[in-house]
């Protein structure tokens, strides 16, 4: 199962879009997923940072390189996201 991540409600192309240009192999994006948990039901998900394996300036896939808490996976897990979905970059 590829998870995909939720869109980013507070997208901010003039912030995000001179990053994303920048994107490449190596690169990291940060990515919000639904979850739930069941006991602190006001958390609704969690961000994850992603390496990035393949962009093409609009969408990309990559794998978790962090370990998710409420999701069941585990770091390496396949992720296929577009520029919508992203919350923050860093750079190798």
């Amino acid at each position: 199962m590829i998870l995909t991540p939720k869109a980013n409600e507070s997208y901010d192309p003039k912030r995000l879009a001179p990053l994303l240009a920048r994107l490449r192999p190596n690169d990291f994006v940060k990515l919000f997923f639904e979850a739930k948990d069941p006991l602190r039901p006001n958390v609704v998900g969690e961000s994850l940072w992603v390496i990035v394996d393949e962009w093409d300036g609009s969408k990309g896939v990559g794998e978790l390189n962090n370990s998710p808490v409420l999701l069941p996976c585990s770091i390496g897990h396949p992720v296929e996201f577009k520029a919508g979905h992203v919350v923050d970059v860093m750079f190798a």
